[in-house]
């Protein structure tokens, strides 16, 4: 099960001296979004797993950013840093990404920057699993895995949680006992718990539900960058 991984941005400065940046214009004549705002279409190519980093400036009109992934998934950023825009897609599924460079207000129109970083490669090691009634139950009866792994990596890592038909919850503790928790990370199937320091030891990581006697199947991903 292959997708596109929106993160938190990290920082702007992030962006590598490979970025490739695009000036174009919003104006009268472009196409509008259904609630009637111009947009411009940019397309770049994925061959392999990687880190895309998208950031929209303007001076002239309040940014809003929009990246369509292969597989379906729509991102959209308004105002990340002032009135620009960035977004970060760990991007898995080969193809082409669509990116909107569009205005937040109506009526929006004049001169913008798009940056578009793809130089940064990824790593996901993912474990395929399933909640059922086999599964043990948590005091308010939702059902849980527990998952004991050894992390080898020298750099700081994500835990990301994928449900398919329902609501889940991640639990990650450290080691040395630092428990970390999210919900609804990106939207209501995903959990993700990012930049985790690296630790020797056993991680436990608890995928669970945010209701009790949900069940399905997720993926289980631990997300590296090189």
């Amino acid at each position: 099960m292959k997708h596109a991984l929106a993160l938190a941005a990290l920082t702007l400065s992030g962006l590598s001296l490979h970025a490739q940046e695009i000036r174009g214009v919003l104006s009268d004549g472009d196409p509008l979004r259904d609630d009637a705002n111009h947009y411009d279409v940019h397309e770049v190519k994925v061959n392999s797993p990687t880190l895309l980093r998208v950031r929209l400036n303007s001076d002239d009109f309040d940014s809003y950013l929009i990246v369509k992934t292969p597989d379906g998934l729509e991102l959209t950023n308004d105002d990340y840093q002032g009135s620009n825009s960035y977004i970060e897609v760990i991007a898995e599924a080969p193809g082409t990404y669509s990116i909107w460079a569009s205005s937040f207000i109506q009526g929006g129109e004049g001169a913008y920057t798009l940056l578009i970083d793809k130089s940064t490669n990824v790593n996901v090691d993912r474990t395929e699993g399933r909640l059922d009634p086999r599964d043990a139950q948590l005091p308010k009866g939702e059902y849980v895995d527990v998952h004991e792994r050894t992390i080898s990596t020298t750099k700081n890592f994500t835990v990301r949680l994928v449900c398919y038909g329902f609501d889940g919850f991640l639990v990650v503790t450290t080691p040395s006992g630092v428990v970390h928790r999210n919900d609804d990370a990106d939207d209501l199937r995903t959990s993700r718990v990012a930049d985790l320091v690296p630790e020797a030891g056993e991680w436990t990581i608890h995928v669970t539900t945010s209701m009790a006697s949900e069940m399905g199947a997720y993926d289980l991903e631990i997300i590296t960058l090189d």
